[in-house]
């Protein structure tokens, strides 16, 4: 109680300057998406070896002519040093298949551990994908539980990418958006437009999810009123205490 007393006093400015309450909007996915931009392998553990199965994954990507960008993952188990390393030689074994079967590989990049709650073979992996912008292949990092998305006006030169992303199943879809915008309309039906209060949507975004699940905020993170210092130490309390894992793609 005294945690939302604490949010109410930080962050009722942002309440009077939105239209939409609290400054979020829950929306389904769009009725066509790219869903066959990208392909995810995995690996055992602390091993680089590419099994046959993710090699038939991988075949299955698009056409043959397309651009491919790579990127390296690992768990948190072990050294970062040596997990660095890891995702590197599992981003270089897939790359080596890919141009063994003449795909044209762009971009290989390599980040070392995902953080994450859990121990799983699924953090474990190489994502290829055909996305050409950078913001959605960010997004394929991690399978979230909710994604957060700004839909201010900064965002509109990219909302066609970011509108079409093929959510995982089950995932939930909330917009950061200030006026013009109803729950329950499809991500493409929205026009992302004026400023954002990310930072109130994300209070109210973390308040709503249950315990331990993975959020992903999609956001240049420019507030119309910056968030003071002790406001963000209320945000940190309350994800520490739902246990919510926060992941961040800033354009």
């Amino acid at each position: 109680m005294i945690l939302f007393l604490m949010a109410s006093l930080a962050f009722g400015i942002g309440s009077d300057r939105c239209q939409v309450e609290d400054c979020v909007c829950e929306v389904r996915e769009a009725a066509v998406t790219h869903a066959e931009q990208s392909v995810t392998v995995t690996f055992d553990e602390n091993s680089a070896f590419l099994s046959m199965a993710s090699r038939a994954e991988l075949d299955r990507l698009g056409a043959s002519g397309s651009p491919l960008y790579v990127s390296g993952y690992t768990d948190e188990c072990g050294d970062a040093d040596h997990n660095y390393d890891l995702s590197r030689e599992r981003a270089a074994a897939v790359t080596s298949y890919l141009r063994y079967r003449n795909r044209r590989v762009v971009s290989v990049k390599y980040y070392g551990e995902t953080k994450s709650a859990r121990h799983g073979r699924e953090d474990r992996r190489v994502i290829v994908s055909t996305r050409r912008d950078p913001i959605s292949r960010a997004m394929d990092a991690v399978k979230a539980d909710v994604y957060l998305i700004d839909a201010s006006g900064s965002l509109a030169g990219r909302w066609s990418d970011i509108s079409g992303y093929d959510f995982p199943a089950g995932s939930k879809i909330i917009l950061s958006k200030m006026t013009n915008c109803l729950d329950g309309s499809r991500i493409d039906q929205v026009t992302p437009s004026g400023g954002t209060e990310i930072w109130y949507s994300y209070w109210h975004t973390v308040s709503r999810m249950s315990y331990g699940q993975r959020l992903m905020i999609v956001s240049d993170f420019q507030s119309n009123l910056p968030l003071t210092a002790s406001e963000y130490r209320t945000i940190e309390e309350l994800v520490a205490r739902k246990g919510v894992k926060v992941h961040t793609v800033k354009y």
